[in-house]
């Protein structure tokens, strides 16, 4: 996982991040909204996990072997895509 925040400022001045509570001091400087992404899983079968990114509509991803795995592979996609 990346101690790296990546935080994007629209043009109307919002800002949009992957939440941290290292972001804390920031979101209490003001209104804050705090929306789900995306929802990591254990697949049902327990082979594995996914990371559903329908929230930002986002794709599905899967084979991931683990949490931690999914978790990044979310967050990649999220800066890439999203931020």
């Amino acid at each position: 996982m990346s101690d790296t925040l990546t935080i994007a400022v629209r043009p109307d001045g919002s800002i949009q991040a992957i939440y941290s509570d290292a972001l804390l001091p920031l979101l209490q400087q003001g209104q804050s909204i705090t929306t789900r992404a995306s929802h990591v899983e254990p697949v049902p079968s327990g082979a594995g996990w996914t990371a559903d990114l329908s929230p930002v509509a986002g794709p599905m991803l899967t084979g991931f072997d683990t949490r931690a795995a999914a978790l990044d592979a979310e967050r990649v996609y999220i800066e890439s895509h999203v931020l």
